[in-house]
């Protein structure tokens, strides 16, 4: 049940993220903004948690099955931080 529980909140937090780099793009595209080496090609900042990161903790989840409830959790966490570093970017320069 542990490992359910994370993993919809982990859920949930990638579904946030989205989100906020969705309509982020969605308001830099509308307004034509391009700074370079701010935003990546998908016209969003950037964050902690992204590609590789995302990979590494997939190959721990494989790797480390006794662990899946803590690294859902820790991931969690990150991508939250992640969803929070953009929308707080987006505060400082969208005004």
């Amino acid at each position: 049940p542990i490992n359910l529980w994370a993993g919809l909140g982990l859920f949930a937090v990638y579904y946030l993220n989205t989100m906020s780099w969705t309509v982020l793009s969605a308001i830099l595209e509308k307004r034509r903004l391009q700074s370079a080496g701010r935003l990546t090609t998908m016209e969003m900042p950037t964050g902690l948690i992204e590609g590789a990161e995302t990979i590494l903790f997939y190959s721990a989840f494989y790797l480390l099955p006794g662990y899946l409830a803590y690294l859902f959790g820790f991931m969690t966490i990150l991508v939250l931080y992640t969803a929070l570093q953009r929308i707080w970017w987006a505060y400082r320069h969208l005004q």
